[in-house]
């Protein structure tokens, strides 16, 4: 979800949680008011935590909503049926916050706690008509949010994709830092540029250097794994991004595209060659940083005497030389 539209959601939930708190609190039932402020609580620091890996923020989602269900059975005991209306937007919301299989099961749970609390003090025909509501709720969000996600995907794939190479572009930056930050692990930066690249152009034209570039993104997209990226920054500069890598592995996956490149067929046309600067993104690093390190290291690269691969303080002549 996006951070604007979360801390809105947060700032919705902490006045009218407040709200009910205060009522609750005048009204005679003070450990109701407790409970609705734990409730408020857990939601404001769910929607307002940005960061962590998958797991933590599954586990923070999950402690979220779990407890908000135990604020609303709570309230049916206390207050009786009105407690009920507040079940059907917090069903609406797991589906806006989480996957839909995270919010198939969260639906489920929460359908079968109310009804079954309801049920121990309502005739069978309320019951029913409570349950048969939830489920069509859900099934409504259900296949409204695989819809939202299929519609997503396709922007995805129009707004962040290059057109001449099928690689990503600048505009999947955020989402690579992201996909850093979820897996709570280390991660490589490669930065490519094509060596006088210019002169292709100048000499072969503008057509044969666009078939230089596809032929580098190939050559790419076959030596990283699922999961990682290929992104062109512009011109003749790719990015490509290695989750859950080390150095041997990063360097190793440089030298093998730059000499890919190196012996390929665009090689008939003219001498193209890669100079590559590898840098690390630590955990809880800056994605950012790493790219600056990394064009850095690409620099060294083309003062060394371009086609070479350098990481950090180490300037290696070419592995496959």
């Amino acid at each position: 979800m996006h951070p604007g539209i979360a801390r809105n959601m947060g700032i919705i939930a902490v006045v009218v949680g407040f709200g009910l708190a205060v009522k609750n609190y005048y009204i005679d039932e003070p450990l109701l008011a407790i409970v609705s402020l734990v409730a408020v609580a857990l939601t404001a620091r769910f929607l307002w935590t940005t960061g962590g890996s998958q797991k933590e923020l599954k586990f923070r989602g999950a402690i979220m909503l779990y407890g908000n269900v135990f604020a609303i059975c709570y309230s049916i005991y206390v207050v009786g049926p009105a407690g009920v209306f507040w079940t059907f937007p917090l069903v609406i919301a797991s589906y806006l916050l989480f996957a839909p299989n995270q919010a198939r099961v969260f639906s489920g749970i929460t359908t079968l706690c109310i009804a079954g609390l309801a049920a121990m003090t309502w005739d069978l025909g309320l019951v029913l008509r409570l349950t048969a509501s939830l489920l069509i709720v859900s099934l409504f969000f259900d296949l409204l949010g695989v819809r939202m996600l299929e519609l997503n995907a396709e922007l995805i794939e129009i707004n962040h994709r290059d057109p001449l190479t099928g690689c990503y572009n600048r505009r999947f930056l955020p989402r690579a830092a992201y996909d850093h930050r979820l897996s709570g692990k280390s991660s490589f930066v490669l930065m490519i540029d094509v060596d006088k690249f210019k002169a292709v152009n100048d000499t072969l034209g503008h057509a044969a250097g666009d078939r230089v570039l596809r032929q580098i993104a190939t050559i790419s997209f076959n030596a990283v794994s699922a999961g990682d990226s290929v992104i062109r920054l512009g011109g003749d500069e790719f990015l490509i991004t290695l989750l859950n890598s080390d150095l041997n592995i990063a360097t190793t996956v440089a030298e093998r595209i730059r000499h890919e490149v190196e012996t390929s067929v665009i090689n008939e046309m003219a001498d193209i060659t890669l100079s590559i600067g590898v840098s690390i993104v630590d955990i809880g690093g800056r994605f950012e940083d790493a790219i600056v390190v990394a064009d850095e290291n690409l620099y060294s690269a083309k003062s060394l005497g371009c086609n070479r691969v350098v990481s950090g303080l180490l300037h290696a002549p070419p592995a496959f030389a």
